[in-house]
């Protein structure tokens, strides 16, 4: 019998059911990494595992069977609500054993403990420490300042490809005084950028654990019907066949395109037609070398109705209106709704249609996704259904080399609350790297923001499926 499988006899982890953990062999891994200080004589660790595997719990378990020893332990997690995950686990599980529960009777009153949930260090009798740090890329030197100012021999990097390369380079300078001595420094997370987490993969002083979702099916943390329908998500490569993006497809920013020209160029159609539905998206414009773009999409196809400098919203308004009653002299469907930005200058112009069209709906991008647990706004989550169409080719778009603009749109994964989501480049941003303002793009964007009249019938099925069932192993909010 191995040390974590006596250990086991001892220690008893319940989940939030009250029912006991029996531990998967991937878990006793993770957990094995912690009890024995590194592996074969390695102190420095990777760990690569599927969403939702359970690593963090996996991770306080392990803290949780040393708590007799006096160390000093520190774990760096993406944000300070992924921090708190981890030391919820850590709490609950000291809590429930009878030797961590005594070791922190004479250092804190435990009543007090259950309750303080921005607890950030929780230090035992025995001289055991545990302290969180949130490695907040938004303000890099006050997290730097703070991390350098710590030092530890033993230290955890939580969803580390998350965290910043500048971050990470502070982080691992905290077992830096202690290299001649007992360390170990640990990552863990899925592979979301191609930064210091690859880098380390490939390091041969690093040993690696990969776990990817045959191995979970198999233990029984995911069940097949679960990652079928996984597929049809977002990241589905990193985040179950925990894979790095390729080389050509991520900078070092971790901004990837969200379209190829090849996968625009395969949906150009000459003379196409549409059916099922019609939305017509504007995206108005200043003075510049911006465009006023307005878009029709039908179920299977797009086209531009007109890409002009207009300065005038009510000319602008006056050219929609007459594209409408031009349209009742043609075709049989007539548009359902008209989706304008109503961002800035797309405000006056918002106002000045809803006056004489009917259904105009003004857009501000930058508010809540509906499925707010996988993109960071509105636009990103247009911008993803509309990536779906094309790369499915459910969508076509009249010939028109201004399409290519969508080859300038860029995605990356970013680590916002509790969980890595999906965010556009900005505008802003795509300015200042000498990329034109992608107003046709915009446009056709803008017809995905509400649900299409033959998704709707699908949406509250497809929400609760975003809904994590119940982990046996770890709570449904961990990432």
């Amino acid at each position: 019998m191995n040390k974590l499988d006596k250990l086991l006899q001892i220690y008893k982890f319940r989940n939030e059911l009250g029912e006991e953990i029996n531990w998967v062999n991937g878990q006793k891994d993770i957990i094995s990494i912690i009890i024995n200080l590194g592996i074969n004589g390695k102190r420095f660790v990777q760990i690569e595992t599927p969403t939702q595997y359970g690593k963090s719990s996996a991770i306080a378990g392990g803290l949780v069977m040393r708590c007799t020893k006096k160390e000093k332990w520190v774990i760096v997690a993406g944000t300070s609500e992924k921090a708190q995950i981890i030391m919820d686990y850590f709490v609950n599980y000291a809590l429930d054993n009878i030797i961590p529960r005594e070791l922190l009777k004479t250092e804190i009153a435990l009543d007090k403990l259950k309750q303080d949930r921005s607890r950030r260090h929780l230090s035992f009798s025995s001289g055991f420490e545990v302290r969180v740090f949130s490695a907040d890329a938004r303000n890099k030197q006050a997290t730097g300042n703070a991390i350098m100012g710590f030092g530890s021999p033993f230290v955890i990097l939580d969803e580390a490809a998350l965290v910043d390369n500048m971050i990470e380079s502070k982080t691992f300078r905290m077992i830096a005084g202690f290299s001649t001595t007992k360390h170990l420094y640990v990552k863990i997370g899925n592979p979301f950028y191609r930064n210091h987490f690859l880098k380390s993969h490939n390091d041969p002083d690093f040993h690696l654990i990969k776990i990817d979702y045959h191995q979970a099916i198999k233990e029984g943390r995911f069940t097949p019907e679960i990652i079928e329908k996984a597929r049809t998500k977002p990241q589905f490569g990193v985040l179950y066949e925990v894979k790095f993006p390729e080389a050509d497809a991520v900078d070092e920013k971790g901004w990837s395109n969200l379209l190829t020209e090849q996968d625009i160029e395969n949906v150009l159609v000459e003379n196409g037609s549409g059916f099922g539905f019609l939305k017509v998206g504007c995206d108005p414009a200043g003075e510049g070398t911006n465009f006023n773009v307005a878009v029709k999409r039908y179920r299977n196809y797009a086209n531009i109705i007109f890409k002009e400098k207009i300065l005038d919203q009510f000319k602008f308004t006056e050219r929609i209106i007459n594209w409408k009653n031009n349209l009742k002299n043609t075709e049989q469907i007539m548009p359902m709704g008209y989706w304008v930005d109503k961002i800035g200058i797309g405000e006056g112009y918002y106002q000045t249609m809803r006056m004489d069209l009917e259904n105009v709906y003004g857009i501000n991008v930058g508010q809540n996704a509906i499925i707010h647990d996988n993109f960071v706004n509105l636009r990103a989550e247009a911008y993803w259904k509309l990536r779906d169409d094309i790369k499915t080719k459910r969508l076509n778009l009249e010939k028109n080399d201004d399409w290519f603009q969508l080859a300038n749109i860029k995605y990356r994964t970013v680590l916002e609350g509790k969980r890595g989501k999906i965010e556009i480049m900005s505008k802003q941003e795509m300015r200042a790297n000498g990329i034109d303002s992608p107003d046709v793009a915009d446009a056709l964007m803008l017809t995905y923001v509400y649900p299409d009249p033959i998704d709707t019938i699908y949406q509250l099925e497809e929400l609760e499926s975003e809904v994590k069932q119940f982990d046996r192993f770890a709570p449904i909010y961990e990432f």
